[in-house]
């Protein structure tokens, strides 16, 4: 059963979800494919996007909708994060468009998770980057 078909789930039963969903993305030393979706609700705090984010691991790539993103085509942007040592890169794109690859502290990209956290039509997703961000270029 995915995280998708959970309507509510305890403080508890989702700190274990993002343990199993982060420790599934990478099994003996060879990333899987991709993971399973999180929904996010009202319940999730500032703190808890923060933890989230603080999780990724090197080799893996959070994905979720940024509803209030700026956009001239579509609303919003789907949002791509990837971990490279101590450095998250962000990409934004929808549509036809994509932003380059530039650096964001956790605690800017946690308030865009969190105001956005009810906002995911598909959920939040992390899985195995497909290619390595590069600073800087698309």
């Amino acid at each position: 059963m995915g995280w998708g078909s959970r309507a509510s789930l305890t403080q508890h039963q989702q700190r274990f979800l993002v343990a199993r969903l982060v420790a599934r993305a990478k099994v003996g030393g060879e990333m899987t494919p991709p993971l399973e979706h999180m929904n996010l609700d009202e319940t999730w705090t500032l703190a808890r996007c923060a933890a989230l984010l603080g999780a990724v691991q090197p080799g893996q790539e959070l994905a979720f909708y940024a509803a209030d993103h700026p956009s001239v085509s579509d609303p919003g942007a789907y949002i791509r994060v990837q971990c490279h040592g101590q450095i998250l890169l962000r990409q934004a794109a929808n549509h036809g468009w994509s932003s380059d690859w530039l650096r964001v502290d956790v605690l800017t990209l946690a308030g865009e998770l969190h105001r956005n956290r009810s906002q995911q039509p598909r959920g939040v997703s992390l899985a195995p980057f497909s290619r390595r961000a590069t600073e800087d270029r698309r």
